[in-house]
């Protein structure tokens, strides 16, 4: 979150009490030195909270700063890798990135071997640095243009997912249709893993206008590494696509990494409703595997 001198702000640390009381202490630190580190405790005094625990905050004062490294994170957030924002508190603050092509860059002198294991947790701030992720690998590959997907993308969009629509039919693979898409593909289904390199990271969302298109990409999923595999349907739907897959031959164990229905049980029915059941699994899916 940004603070600015008339308290306006640019991003969220949660809101309520908290955040309110980051910003006038961040107002306070504006002519301050250096980067400073606060705890708020969640558990009733001055901030009134009742939640329990506590919370730690790095301050930054951006005062003519050396932002040589912006360009290289701004350029790592359109790539589909893993990627951390290095801040180094001790010696001078200096902010670098780090990722696994191009390792640890604008923090000279820094070992980049003692990065690695704090970037296998979330947020790290300890031995004088503060470790953040820029950015996440993997996709979500959209199987359809229909309604739902319509209104899936600008939901995945707004929650941090990296997506590419897939379509057959042109009029349903036009960029207008997805301005939230990162990009928008008109391919033959039969094709799929010939165009895509699909790896764990990478979501696969099936709807496309048909059972005949969605049982063909689904065949090509399980070909692949995909870490998530949902097929829009009803439960009838799903039974019908289990049992034609075990008459193909494949395993129990490949049934099991297919989620259909597709989405959390919400009772959802409206395109809007459906969009939201599959965000909130897609979600929990990327919560249960960082």
């Amino acid at each position: 979150m940004a603070i600015f001198r008339d308290g306006s702000i640019a991003g969220t640390i949660g809101g309520g009490m908290l955040e309110y009381q980051a910003i006038q202490d961040g107002l306070r630190l504006l002519d301050g030195e250096g980067p400073e580190l606060r705890d708020y405790e969640l558990d009733g005094g001055p901030l009134d909270m009742i939640c329990g625990g506590s919370v730690r905050v790095l301050f930054h004062r951006l005062a003519n700063p050396d932002l040589s490294w912006t360009e290289a994170a701004l350029a790592l957030l359109e790539e589909p890798c893993d990627a951390w924002l290095i801040t180094r508190l001790d010696g001078g603050v200096a902010t670098g990135t780090y990722d696994k092509e191009n390792g640890l860059r604008f923090l000279p002198g820094l070992d980049g071997t003692r990065i690695l294991p704090l970037c296998r947790r979330r947020v790290v701030c300890e031995h004088g640095l503060y470790v953040e992720p820029l950015n996440r690998a993997g996709r979500v590959y959209v199987f359809g243009g229909g309604h739902v997907s319509q209104a899936l993308v600008p939901l995945l969009s707004r929650t941090g997912f990296s997506t590419v629509v897939c379509e057959n039919r042109e009029m349903f693979a036009r960029k207008a249709l997805f301005p939230d898409a990162d990009r928008v593909e008109l391919l033959d289904f039969e094709q799929m893993t010939a165009r895509f390199t699909i790896g764990a990271a990478d979501c696969l969302v099936i709807m496309t206008r048909g059972h005949r298109d969605d049982y063909a990409v689904l065949l090509q999923a399980l070909e692949t590494g995909a870490g998530y595999i949902g097929v829009i349907g009803s439960k009838r739907k799903a039974a019908l696509t289990f049992d034609r897959l075990r008459q193909d031959g494949w395993a129990e164990a490949d049934l099991n990494r297919v989620r259909t229905p597709i989405g959390l049980s919400i009772g959802a029915e409206t395109p809007a409703e459906i969009a939201v059941s599959i965000t909130a699994e897609l979600i929990a899916h990327r919560a249960q595997n960082r």
